[in-house]
């Protein structure tokens, strides 16, 4: 999901978790539900982006590290604020609560990102299989509003602990049921696609639209023939080509990304051009995440880059 979301979940984490006496439990609980994003750092390019995103910072595993990597974050600029203003500056903070604070909020950061098309490999190191509940688009509207709500109404109306507390836990409510709604959504929508899909199909999956909490985007995965939301997709007759792209690193990233792959080989001038794309980032006919590679015409790699 976006960081807004997760800021927001986070905050409302925290009121129901974090000992209301415990300092900078706000910024705890933000800094935390956002923490397994900090493999960004390990990605100065799109490749590293590719390969580095949602790697082992977002595993099961790796919760109780990135809670404490949270809370060194937020000890640091405290730490930098006592020492410019002692005046104000208040008792240290108790780094063993804080880190028991900022589980919940770290923990809620994979889960958020389980529940988009994107994925997650929560069984790092163990296991580099994603995994993925399709049910959310990666910026949800109505997330926003819900939990938007329940963190600004109550400033706004000025309502007191208990009741910025029980707006919380009525927007974790609501979102549950919201997701139970979406989980119900994408259920029929996958039974809608395995009714239509031809014999010997070997996997169907649907995705969420953009801005449409009832709309999926039905995959279908035949073999050498794909379908998505109605459009036919060969594989083409080239598989040298193709080899010979997934064969580079940059297609051998790829390929360790793509759950839902699709490829296309065409003419370019004397040589050829292969391009990888996946079911799950298409949108109007067009790649969202693409791997594109010029070849000669005996087939061998020229260049290879890849885009988002």
């Amino acid at each position: 999901m976006d960081n807004l979301t997760h800021s927001l979940l986070g905050l409302l984490l925290g009121r129901l978790v974090a000992p209301k006496d415990l300092r900078r439990r706000n910024w705890i609980s933000v800094v935390a539900a956002n923490s397994p994003d900090l493999d960004l750092l390990a990605s100065p390019t799109k490749l590293a982006y590719l390969t580095a995103h949602r790697h082992l910072t977002h595993s099961i595993v790796a919760i109780p590290a990135m809670a404490a990597c949270a809370v060194a974050l937020v000890w640091w600029g405290d730490s930098i604020r006592r020492r410019r203003r002692p005046d104000r500056a208040g008792p240290p903070l108790d780094l063993r609560r804080a880190w028991l604070a900022a589980l919940l909020p770290t923990a809620s950061h994979p889960l958020m990102d389980w529940m988009n098309s994107y994925a997650v490999r929560p069984w790092l190191p163990f296991s580099d299989e994603w995994s993925s509940a399709n049910l959310l688009f990666v910026i949800d509207l109505w997330v926003w509003v819900l939990l938007g709500l329940a963190v600004f109404a109550p400033l706004v109306l000025r309502w007191g602990s208990l009741g910025r507390d029980r707006a919380a836990l009525l927007a974790l409510v609501a979102l549950a049921g919201y997701v139970g709604w979406q989980s119900e959504v994408t259920d029929r929508a996958r039974q809608a696609a395995v009714a239509s899909a031809p014999a010997g199909f070997e996997a169907a999956a649907v995705f969420p639209v953009p801005l449409d909490a009832d709309g999926r985007i039905a995959f279908i995965d035949a073999g050498d023939t794909k379908f998505l939301d109605g459009v036919r997709y060969e594989k083409p007759s080239r598989r040298d080509l193709l080899d010979a792209a997934w064969a580079t690193e940059v297609g051998q990233a790829y390929r360790r990304f793509s759950l839902y792959p699709l490829e296309w080989v065409e003419p370019n001038g004397e040589g050829w051009r292969v391009r990888f794309g996946d079911a799950r980032f298409m949108r109007l006919g067009r790649p969202g995440f693409l791997c594109s590679f010029e070849l000669d015409a005996e087939g061998r790699v020229l260049s290879s880059k890849f885009e988002f």
